[in-house]
């Protein structure tokens, strides 16, 4: 959730973010990166992009040894994150990830939870610089899903072509195995492994309120999420509807 246009729509967004579903999502995808932590692991890390802190308590209890930090650059999210009782003493600040507001090498791990599409490609190279000799960064990327079979990614396809007139390809539609691994091509020890996740919703209605309250519509629809909002409340509900998500696992060391 960093950089100028996420900062206003997640400063919008902070009251209604923490769903259980989001809660269920973002967490899972946490988890998965603190797995890649060794257990006995030390130092000092940097949760980019930490919103709400929904991370930020996956890594805090999964991996105690590490002094976390988190950074984001919406207020209203770090205020709710702030009362958490599960994040008293973690240092939480205003920032963005293209101008980090610390000294060079700083952290031996800087994680990512499902921000990185919001960044602009400064932010590489300021993650780069904090991180410390042998530091490493673990991120979860939304991966574009154009032929997603589940009835929720249909419904979002039949959005996208009843909008396609309004909507651009845009970075925040999410990234491909090839373009991670090219972004990242000066780094030492990439790998990208693609996973995925599947939630369930009880109509289309409720799919489009949560998608709208994590700051995904308009990710992939830009300025027409709120006609896609509708176009997806209007449809018809499938019995059942499931939504996939493909992400990726990157790990890398500066």
């Amino acid at each position: 959730m960093i950089g100028e246009v996420s900062g206003g729509l997640y400063e919008a967004l902070a009251d209604r973010y923490e769903s259980p579903a989001a809660r269920r999502l973002y967490q899972a995808c946490a988890r998965r990166i603190a797995a890649q932590i060794p257990p006995s692991t030390t130092g000092r890390g940097l949760d980019l992009g930490c919103g709400t802190g929904l991370s930020t308590e996956v890594l805090v209890q999964d991996r105690p040894r590490i002094a976390w930090e988190g950074l984001d650059v919406a207020e209203r999210m770090l205020a709710i994150a702030r009362t958490k009782p599960a994040l008293a003493g973690v240092p939480l600040g205003l920032g963005a990830a293209e101008s980090l507001p610390f000294p060079d090498a700083s952290f031996h791990l800087v994680v990512v939870n499902v921000a990185y599409h919001w960044f602009q490609t400064e932010a590489r190279y300021e993650i780069r610089r904090v991180l410390a000799p042998e530091g490493k960064l673990l991120m979860v990327v939304p991966l574009r899903r154009p032929s997603g079979r589940a009835s929720g990614n249909r419904m979002l396809r039949r959005a996208l072509f009843a909008r396609r007139g309004q909507v651009v390809s845009r970075p925040t539609q999410g990234e491909t195995i090839e373009r991670l691994y090219e972004a990242f091509a000066g780094w030492r020890n990439v790998t990208c492994e693609p996973f995925g996740l599947t939630e369930r919703f009880s109509s289309g209605a409720e799919m489009a309120r949560e998608l709208a309250a994590r700051g995904s519509l308009q990710a992939v629809f830009g300025s027409a999420h709120q006609e896609a909002s509708h176009d997806l409340m209007g449809g018809p509900d499938p019995a059942d509807l499931e939504f996939d998500w493909v992400f990726a696992l990157l790990v890398a060391e500066g």
